[in-house]
């Protein structure tokens, strides 16, 4: 049985992590990890119990935590790319659904503003049109919901993260 990890001294956290997970924390990340409590700084697990390692950058977090709060899914891909810190020029993925909804057509949009989607007191209402930009109608392989996309999907579905007039 393994001594929990809050209990743990730094030295025995820096060994343990390093025979137990392969990682090797320099001093600076120690200092975050400790100042946690060993623990990740967003739900309070320690690695044992959120099952794996930690992600320290500026803070101490477990690997679930650090996806859902520093990546994001690519809606056609389902690849994780850097969640970008604000969505201006980052492109979505409206599917048939939500463009019925929305009334706008489903494809690739690129985002102008960051208050690009709209919502009240029951949820999303629908998008700011002049916070928007079409840019090309799209039909995915396969049936997937609506959200940004990476990069890499730009290029291949040849958007190349430019308007197509």
């Amino acid at each position: 049985m393994t001594k929990q990890l809050i209990d743990m001294t730094r030295e025995e956290f820096k060994t343990y992590a390093e025979s137990e997970w392969g990682y090797y924390y320099d001093d600076a990340q120690l200092d975050i990890a400790e100042a946690n409590g060993f623990c990740c700084a967003s739900c309070g697990k320690n690695p044992d119990e959120a099952g794996d390692h930690f992600n320290i950058d500026d803070k101490c977090r477990c690997e679930h935590c650090y996806i859902e709060e520093e990546m994001e899914r690519c809606v056609l891909c389902e690849d994780l790319f850097g969640k970008p810190e604000t969505p201006v020029g980052s492109h979505f993925y409206v599917n048939d659904e939500l463009a019925e909804d929305s009334e706008i057509d489903s494809g690739i949009y690129r985002i102008l503003s960051p208050e690009y989607d709209q919502y009240d007191i029951f949820g999303f209402t629908g998008f700011d049109q002049d916070a928007i930009r079409f840019i090309k109608r799209y039909r995915p392989r396969h049936d997937c919901n609506s959200g940004l996309i990476c990069n890499e999907c730009c290029t291949e579905i040849n958007t190349s993260c430019k308007d197509n007039e």
